[in-house]
C-alpha cells in the first residue's frame, strides 16, 4: 500500500498506509458522528463543546478530507495513465473505492458538524470540500453507488454551508452549485 508523507514535512510524525489511518480516522469520525446525532440528555452541551471548545474539525478532518481527496485524484491520474496491467489495476481500483469511502465519512462527520452549528462552517468553506470533491472529474474513477453518495452528502454539506461570508463566498457558492449540479447530471446520464 502507498505510504505518506509526515504532514509537517521532514522525518517525523506518523509513516503508516492510507489503510491504516483510515481505520484510526473512521473509529474517530463514527465516534463524533454518534456522539453528535445520538447524545439525548446533554446533546447542546456536546454539540457546542465538540464545535467550539475542541479542534477536531479543523485539525483532523479537514486535514484528512484534504489528504485523500488529494490520493484519490493522484489514483484517478494513476488509473487513467492504463497500460499497468490488470493485477495493478484491480489495485488501484480498490485504492479509489478506499479513498472515496473515507471522504464520504470525513464529509458525513462534517455534515453533522456543520448542522445548526456556525463554528465549523467558515473553515469547510475555507477548504473547499465540496468544490474539492468535484473538482477534475475526481468521482468519475469510483463505482456509482459510491459516486453517488459521495455527491449526495457534497450536496448537503454545500446546503449546510449555505449563508456565506461575503462575495467571494457568494461566487464560489456559484461555481460550487453550478459543478455539483454537473456532477449530479453526470451521474444520472451514467449508462454502463
Amino acid at each position: 500500500r502507498e505510504r505518506f508523507p509526515s504532514p509537517r514535512g521532514g522525518g517525523g510524525g506518523y509513516q503508516g498506509t492510507y489503510s491504516s489511518l483510515d481505520e484510526v480516522m473512521e473509529s474517530a469520525l463514527v465516534l463524533i458522528h454518534n456522539l453528535l446525532l445520538f447524545g439525548s440528555l446533554y446533546a447542546a452541551q456536546l454539540r457546542q463543546h465538540l464545535s467550539v471548545d475542541t479542534r477536531f474539525v479543523q485539525d483532523c478532518v479537514l486535514p484528512y478530507v484534504k489528504l485523500r481527496l488529494d490520493a484519490l485524484m493522484v489514483s484517478a491520474a494513476t488509473t487513467r495513465g492504463g497500460g499497468e496491467g490488470k493485477s495493478a489495476e484491480a489495485d488501484q481500483a480498490e485504492e479509489c473505492e478506499m479513498a472515496g469511502r473515507a471522504v464520504l465519512k470525513a464529509m458525513r462527520t462534517l455534515c453533522v458538524a456543520s448542522f445548526k452549528m456556525n463554528a465549523h462552517r467558515e473553515a469547510i468553506i475555507q477548504q473547499g470540500v465540496a468544490r474539492r470533491v468535484v473538482a477534475d472529474d475526481r468521482l468519475a474513477i469510483l463505482s456509482p453507488v459510491l459516486r453517488g453518495a459521495v455527491l449526495a452528502t457534497a450536496i448537503i454539506l454545500h446546503v449546510n454551508t449555505e449563508g456565506g461570508f461575503g462575495q467571494a463566498w457568494q461566487a464560489q457558492h456559484q461555481q460550487t452549485a453550478g459543478a455539483l449540479n454537473r456532477a449530479a447530471a453526470d451521474l444520472l446520464a451514467f449508462d454502463d
